[in-house]
């Protein structure tokens, strides 16, 4: 991403978000990620099918979203997530990923004003589920 800024997510400020969605230092899969989004259910019964999100406001001057998934080290070993990544509603990426594993994607934004990242619980037992070290390369950010 040459000539373009790199801006961490976790240091953005979103324009809205839903859930327990928290700027931290995290473990995946062995590996820390300290500049993390982190999404905990940690306190409820039954986590299966439980959302949470952030939007960010990306104001067309991103070129590519960059991040690893996975579940943190520190969660219960049953447990797994779903991650999603939209552009302006159109989904982008969409990543299943138990514990114990972890995947790094580098996505392509194609002029997206509002970027949404969701993730969704996909275990009876609260899974703690990160975006880490997600970054956006922009050519700059207001």
């Amino acid at each position: 991403m040459a000539g373009q800024i790199a801006y961490r997510l976790a240091d953005l400020q979103p324009v809205s978000s839903m859930g327990n969605w928290a700027k931290a230092s995290t473990t995946i899969n062995g590996v820390l990620f300290a500049n993390s989004i982190v999404i905990d259910w940690a306190g409820l019964a039954d986590a299966q099918g439980q959302a949470s999100q952030g939007e960010y406001n990306l104001e067309r001057r991103c070129s590519a979203l960059t991040f690893t998934a996975g579940i943190a080290d520190d969660a219960p070993a049953d447990t797994a997530a779903q991650f999603r990544v939209y552009s302006d509603d159109v989904l982008l990426a969409q990543l299943s990923i138990p514990f114990g594993h972890d995947m790094h994607r580098s996505i392509l934004l194609p002029r997206t004003l509002r970027l949404r990242l969701v993730a969704l619980a996909e275990s009876h037992a609260a899974p703690k589920a990160a975006f880490g070290d997600a970054t956006v390369y922009c050519s700059r950010l207001d």
